[in-house]
C-alpha cells in the first residue's frame, strides 16, 4: 500500500487520522473511493499506467494533493488498483470537505480518453463504452463527444428534432408547398 497525507503510513493508522479530520467537519462521506479493473483479455496495465490514470483521475476530481491510500494487488489472476482519498482539507483557518459534482461524467471521460490513449478497448456493456455527448461552438460546427465533426446520423435522434421533423413533413404535405 502507498499511503500520502497522514503521519501514519499503514492503512489502519490513515484512515484513523483521516476520520479523525472528518470529525471537524458536518461532512458525512469524507473519504472517495476509486477502482481500476482492466480487462485481463486485453494487455496488462503497467505500475506507471495505473498511477498515470490514478492521477489523471485525481486532477479530474480537483482531489489532487488531498491524503490518499493507494493498493495495487492481483486477485484470481486479474491486476486491479484501489484508491482512497480524504475529502478533508485542513486549513489553518478552518476544516471542510473538497466538493466533488458531477464525478460518473469526469469518470467516464478520464475512462474513455486513457483507453482511447492506450489503445484499450472498454468492455461491452460498460456505460462508459456508450457514452455520448455534443459540443455545439458558433452554431454550425456541431461536434460529438470526441471533439469530431458531427455527422447527419449523429444529429438527428433527439426527440425535439423528431418533433421538428414531423411537423416539417406534415406542413410539406400542404397542397401547394413542397419541402
Amino acid at each position: 500500500a502507498e499511503v500520502r497525507g497522514s503521519v501514519a503510513q499503514d492503512l489502519s493508522g490513515a484512515f484513523s487520522e483521516w476520520n479523525a479530520d472528518a470529525s471537524g467537519t458536518k461532512a458525512s462521506k469524507y473519504l472517495y473511493s476509486f477502482s481500476a479493473s482492466p480487462d485481463p483479455a486485453q494487455r496488462p496495465l503497467t505500475r506507471e499506467e495505473y498511477f498515470e490514470l490514478l492521477d489523471r483521475t485525481e486532477r479530474s476530481l480537483k482531489l489532487v494533493g488531498q491524503p490518499r491510500a493507494v493498493v495495487l494487488h492481483s486477485k484470481e489472476g486479474r491486476d486491479h488498483m484501489h484508491a482512497v482519498w480524504s475529502r478533508i482539507v485542513v486549513d489553518q483557518e478552518k476544516i471542510k470537505a473538497v466538493q466533488i459534482s458531477h464525478d460518473r461524467l469526469k469518470l467516464r471521460t478520464v475512462a474513455r480518453e486513457f483507453a482511447r490513449e492506450k489503445g484499450l478497448e472498454l468492455l461491452k456493456g460498460d456505460p462508459r463504452r456508450k457514452y455520448k455527448g455534443r459540443c455545439v461552438l458558433l452554431g454550425n460546427q456541431v461536434l460529438n463527444q470526441d471533439f469530431e465533426t458531427a455527422t447527419f446520423a449523429d444529429m438527428g435522434n433527439a426527440p425535439t428534432l423528431l418533433e421538428g421533423a414531423r411537423l416539417t413533413d406534415a406542413y410539406g404535405c400542404l397542397l401547394g408547398y413542397f419541402i
